[in-house]
């Protein structure tokens, strides 16, 4: 499934370490916040591959206090740890995900406006 658009604006943009497993080196690179998606893409091509996660497939975010690092993971469990130059670029990264994720529904469901009104026009809908 490819996750590119050419039409997504970019929200944020930080340099981010992928973090590695234990005894793994740290993979510097930039992190990339659209209106659609988390991308993390290496510094150096062919390092490793880049990573992406859907704004609407994120489901929560861990950070260590004291330390810059979070973890971005997605409701299908995919995990992506990252490591900032700073506890603030952590932080604006991390509200803005939660913005994000506060922002709506998923694109392609209804709110629940549109739904009241599709139910009002159409009353056999009500009883699905």
């Amino acid at each position: 499934m490819a996750l590119t658009s050419s039409a997504a604006s970019i929200l944020l943009s930080k340099p981010a370490n992928k973090l590695g497993g234990k005894g793994q080196d740290h993979v510097p690179g930039i992190l990339t916040i659209s209106d659609i998606k988390v991308l993390w893409k290496p510094e150096t091509a062919g390092a490793v591959g880049e990573e992406a996660i859907l704004l609407n497939d994120v489901q929560r975010q861990q950070q260590v206090k004291g330390k810059p690092f979070l973890r971005i993971v997605a409701t299908s469990g995919k995990a992506l740890g990252l490591g900032f130059h700073s506890e603030e670029d952590r932080d604006e990264v991390l509200e803005l995900l939660k913005q994000r994720k506060g922002a709506g529904e998923p694109s392609g469901s209804l709110g629940s406006a549109e739904r009241r009104a599709l139910f009002e026009a159409n009353k056999d809908l009500e009883a699905l």
